[in-house]
């Protein structure tokens, strides 16, 4: 999959299948977020994504970034673990396996 991402160092977007790889080596850690939507019947919906919080060495300041819908569980069979862990792969531009998913907090991962 191929995405926008804005390369930090050089101050431009650059299309690439990938994160930038110099800001690769600034990612710290992945955690679960629940993030909410509310609906125009006024009901609210709750899901959780995956994000990753990396250091941003133009700013000095820790940055986070959206890698992958969850669902509206925290908890995943093992093959959608290993899904869920290809997709981020792509996106962080480094080898992303199950025992790394199992290492986020409040992530479940069910055989």
């Amino acid at each position: 999959m191929i995405g926008v991402c804005q390369d930090l160092q050089e101050g431009k977007f650059v299309t690439s299948p990938c994160f930038s790889p110099s800001l690769a080596l600034y990612y710290s850690t992945m955690y679960l977020a629940k993030m909410f939507q509310r609906r125009a019947d006024g009901s609210k919906r709750e899901y959780w994504v995956l994000k990753a919080s990396y250091w941003d060495p133009k700013t000095k300041r820790p940055r986070h970034r959206y890698l992958a819908y969850v669902g509206t569980s925290r908890t995943l069979s093992e093959k959608k673990a290993r899904k869920l862990a290809r997709k981020v792969s792509e996106k962080l531009g480094r080898r992303v396996t199950v025992e790394d998913l199992r290492k986020v907090k409040r992530l479940r991962i069910t055989p």
